[in-house]
């Protein structure tokens, strides 16, 4: 299975939460198409093409988020099949301070890379909720 790219409006949530992973594809700020550079690694996320305006985020693949977002944030991301290659179920759990279920998804006919991809974003926004309210620190 070919590891996915997480998609521009997932890559925008993760930088603006601190993701500064480097990694061997970007996304033009106002584009929604990657640009693969395979030229060495790179945190794309604080490139800055004029002074003061960061115009790029970093494209990480689904799996180098999830590994982001358990290590950094402790917050896991799984998702089993429910019945068929078309069913499937996710869930968002936080490790900070007492384990807990931060949301579950049901997907009917979606692919395994679009239920990991709204599992993410789950997990990302809840990130910054409670960054915002002090209680990831």
């Amino acid at each position: 299975m070919k590891d996915e790219r997480v998609t521009r409006e997932t890559a925008l949530l993760a930088k603006e939460i601190g993701y500064d992973i480097p990694c061997d594809a970007l996304y033009p700020y106002q584009d929604s198409y990657v640009i693969k550079h395979s030229a060495a690694l790179r945190d794309w996320n604080n490139v800055r093409t004029s002074p003061g305006e960061k115009t790029l985020a970093s494209a990480p693949t689904q799996t180098a988020l999830i590994r982001w977002l358990l290590e950094v944030e402790m917050v896991s991301v799984e998702w089993k099949s429910n019945g068929g290659h078309d069913k499937w179920v996710g869930k968002v759990i936080s490790y900070k301070g007492d384990e807990h279920m931060v949301a579950t998804v049901n997907l009917l006919k979606a692919r395994k890379e679009k239920a990991i991809e709204i599992c993410l974003v789950k997990a990302l926004y809840y990130v910054k909720k409670h960054r915002n309210k002090g209680v990831l620190t």
